[in-house]
């Protein structure tokens, strides 16, 4: 066994006191000062520099929940009401896999956020393999220089974070609690660690009890057919007890090859009224031009120009009237089949189903 846990441990500790004679590793009585500036990065949840936990039984919605909490430190966003420091955070998806996506994608078309400083890795992770330390170091200093120092880092799941690993074993529990200290020393980065309950839901995290232990912050998740909880049930420094309800919302995030949608679930609160989908909404001339709108910018659409979101194709609003004027039927002539299109295409807008720009139109 190398020293290296108790070096960790010291690093940390020296990042939570100020020091004013640092020629030695103690710091004598007269020069123990506290910090008195601000150190959260969601307020009286997560602070920075942490190890933070979320746990849950499968289904309980501790991703999501990690996500949301990801998200609007990446945004700047605040959560529940809390204030956010915002920050680069990365989220290294070992379990949740190519889904992630979508619930990323369903977080952003619910809050209208379209900038983030976010980034995920979907690839295995083996925080035990003596190698990988160095590489994931390797890659935060890389991030650290494009887009500014990381605030936090979410590991999805502790589980599959550690392949092969005896979870409920002290010294292979030490060794990842270890790693996740190296990271955060020499990173100045939180880690939030997304974990599964044991069996016995009442006593917290499954594995041994050295990583309870270890972290600054748990987040309990508690789920039944009524009502999702997220509880704070460990605070090092701040107060615990605070209790954040939450419901999972579906989603649309888009349309798969076959026409189908595709859904995903967002983290809401309870009291949120649920908003309509603008689309039942529609007459069925309506719904068909928005069909024949999507199919013609799928066809036609260009982003090489300004004046449109980047990245979304779009198309002159007069060629979309030009493709459009023939669906309106039961109209005599071509000038009011061409007017009925452009007021057709504007309410579709004002439903926010498309966006209209001075000459062109494009999807949200």
């Amino acid at each position: 066994m190398t020293d290296e846990p108790l070096q960790s441990a010291m690093l940390a500790a020296a990042q939570e006191i100020a020091v004013t004679k640092p020629a030695s590793e103690l710091i004598w009585y007269p020069d123990i000062v506290p910090r008195l500036t601000s150190n959260y990065l969601v307020h009286g949840v997560i602070s920075r520099g942490s190890l933070a936990v979320v746990v849950g039984h499968s289904g309980s919605g501790k991703t999501f929940t990690a996500i949301d909490l990801a998200l609007s430190v990446a945004s700047g966003r605040p959560w529940r009401g809390r204030a956010v420091k915002k920050g680069v955070v990365l989220y290294f998806a070992a379990e949740a896999g190519a889904s992630i996506a979508k619930r990323v994608e369903a977080w952003r078309r619910h809050h209208q956020v379209f900038e983030a400083d976010f980034a995920i890795r979907i690839l295995p992770l083996d925080l035990l393999n003596r190698s990988t330390p160095q590489r994931l170091l390797d890659l935060c200093e890389q991030v650290a220089r494009e887009r500014g120092a990381i605030q936090l880092i979410v590991i999805d799941t502790v589980s599959r974070s550690m392949p092969g690993g005896e979870e409920n074993s002290a010294e292979t529990m030490t060794l990842y609690i270890s790693v996740c200290d190296r990271i955060r020393a020499e990173t100045g980065a939180a880690i939030l660690l997304v974990h599964h309950k044991g069996k016995d839901g009442t006593k917290g995290l499954r594995g041994h009890s050295s990583l309870r232990a270890a972290v600054d912050t748990e987040i309990d998740i508690t789920a039944d057919d009524h009502c999702k909880v997220a509880k704070i049930t460990k605070q090092r420094d701040e107060e615990s007890g605070a209790e954040f309800a939450f419901a999972l919302r579906q989603l649309e995030v888009g349309i798969d090859d076959e026409g189908r949608a595709v859904m995903s679930c967002i983290v809401v609160d309870p009291a949120e009224p649920e908003k309509v989908d603008p689309e039942k909404r529609l007459t069925g001339r309506q719904k068909e031009t928005l069909a024949a709108v999507r199919e013609f910018i799928a066809k036609w659409g260009s982003d090489r120009h300004k004046g449109s979101t980047p990245g979304k194709p779009a198309v002159l609003f007069e060629k979309a009237v030009d493709a459009i004027a023939p669906l309106m039927t039961g109209i005599a002539t071509v000038s009011r089949q061409r007017e009925a299109a452009r007021r057709t295409i504007r309410a579709l807008a004002q439903h926010n189903l498309l966006i209209l720009g001075k000459t062109r139109i494009w999807l949200p």
